[in-house]
């Protein structure tokens, strides 16, 4: 059943049942989850209830497994199972429950571990055995080409991944991508604040024209950018060609030889300036 949010004006899509602390919602053609800002663990219960406006409503037929009026009757029904309610955390914001159980083993409990010793091992007999190093040894990074930085990706707070950079409302809180760089290699480049540049790896690779951020949050032998930006499809309508794309500057890709893990903050890159 859609409903549409006095507040925010937002046209949604609920679904409910007593179990589900979820609600997915469909937005401007984006789907979202609509989570209660509570965590409830095994000793600490918190909860900011500042979205119990949202009115979510059952399918046709469901109605007797969602007997609530509001969301906060929904956060309410959900903390009693833990033990406290919504008025109580709306008081003290915080409450705290005895442990029941160990955190890691009884004083009596006898400890064994999956190893050959049934203990931690430093040192790693098999390991050896498999010709790999029976203790972890550093392997220093290499070191970037003449004129390059390390390139460094992460997360923003407005998107998950490359996901929603297409969606009207978090496009509005953030609507591209910039590199960070260091005031010291800005200098050297002559690069302000707001300028565009392209940025072009070890192996060549060019990337979209991207916004350049001067900051001394990064250093000086680094770039920064955050990842989900720079989408090729013309379907895309707002984020098109808006950015620059991380993941296609990562073309040398490391893998641990033990575990199969993947290392990509191991690519470098200039800037292109004047054709951006």
């Amino acid at each position: 059943m859609r409903r549409t949010d006095s507040r925010s004006g937002i046209s949604a899509d609920f679904v409910s049942s007593p179990n589900a602390a979820v609600a997915v919602a469909s937005i401007t053609g984006h789907c979202f989850k609509h989570r209660p800002d509570s965590l409830i663990g095994s000793a600490v219960v918190h909860i900011d209830a500042t979205d119990s406006h949202l009115i979510p409503r059952p399918a046709v037929g469901l109605e007797q497994h969602f007997p609530w009026q509001d969301y906060g009757e929904v956060l309410d029904w959900e903390l009693r199972q833990a033990g406290t309610s919504l008025e109580e955390m709306r008081q003290i914001g915080v409450k705290r429950f005895p442990r029941t159980k160990p955190m890691y083993f009884a004083e009596d409990e006898e400890i064994n571990f999956k190893t050959p010793s049934g203990k931690i091992e430093l040192y790693s007999q098999t390991l050896e055995d498999a010709g790999h190093d029976p203790m972890p040894r550093y392997t220093p990074p290499h070191d970037p080409p003449e004129n390059h930085y390390r390139l460094i990706y992460g997360r923003g707070p407005a998107h998950t991944f490359g996901r929603t950079t297409n969606n009207p409302l978090l496009f509005e809180l953030m609507p591209e991508n910039t590199v960070w760089v260091n005031p010291l290699a800005a200098s050297r480049w002559g690069l302000d604040s707001g300028d565009y540049v392209k940025l072009k790896n070890q192996d060549g690779v060019v990337s979209n024209r991207v916004r350049v951020r001067v900051t001394e949050r990064i250093r000086p032998d680094s770039v920064f950018m955050v990842h989900g930006f720079g989408h090729t499809s013309r379907q895309l309508r707002l984020t098109y060609n808006v950015g620059a794309n991380d993941t296609a500057l990562m073309t040398n890709v490391k893998v641990d030889p033990i575990m199969g893990g993947t290392g990509m903050r191991s690519n470098f890159v200039t800037f292109i300036t004047g054709e951006a």
